[in-house]
C-alpha cells in the first residue's frame, strides 16, 4: 500500500533551481501560471537538454510507457495480459526502425537527440521518480 506521503514525495518541485551537467551556458527556464513550461537558452543544444529534462520531470512514466509498449516490453510491466500486444509490436520492428533512423540523420539531428536524452537521463538520474515506478516495482 502506499501512503499520501509516497504520492507526494514522487512529485517534482517545478520552482526548484537545478544545475545540469552537459550544460555549456546557463539556462533559464520558468513556468507560467498554467504551468507550461518556457526555455530560453542561448545556444540550441541546451535547449533540447532542458527540454528533455523538463519533459521527464512532467512525463516520464508515459514516456516509459511509450518506450516499452514500442519495443514489444509492456508485458514485463502489466503481466500476461501483454504478450499479445507485445507480439505484434516487436513484429513492426520499430525499435529497430527508430535506431536506424538515427543513424540515418545527420549529425545535428543526432546531436539535438542525444542533449534531449541528456535531459530526460539527468532527471532520471535527479528525481524524484513518478509513483507509478513504485507502483509497478520497476
Amino acid at each position: 500500500m502506499f501512503t499520501k506521503q509516497d504520492l507526494q514525495d514522487s512529485i517534482s518541485d517545478t520552482n526548484q533551481s537545478q544545475v545540469l551537467d552537459g550544460l555549456s551556458k546557463p539556462v533559464h527556464s520558468y513556468r507560467d501560471k498554467l504551468g507550461i513550461p518556457h526555455i530560453k537558452a542561448l545556444t540550441q543544444l541546451d535547449a533540447f537538454l532542458a527540454q528533455g529534462y523538463i519533459t521527464a520531470q512532467d512525463r516520464l512514466w508515459q514516456m516509459e510507457v511509450d518506450r516499452r509498449k514500442g519495443s514489444g516490453r509492456w508485458a514485463e510491466v502489466i503481466g500476461s495480459d501483454g504478450v499479445t500486444e507485445d507480439c505484434q509490436m516487436r513484429k513492426f520492428r520499430l525499435q529497430h526502425s527508430a535506431k536506424s533512423d538515427y543513424l540515418a540523420c545527420d549529425q545535428i539531428t543526432r546531436e539535438m537527440l542525444d542533449a534531449y536524452a541528456q535531459g530526460v537521463n539527468a532527471f532520471i538520474k535527479t528525481g524524484p521518480l513518478p509513483i507509478e515506478y513504485k507502483i509497478t516495482a520497476l
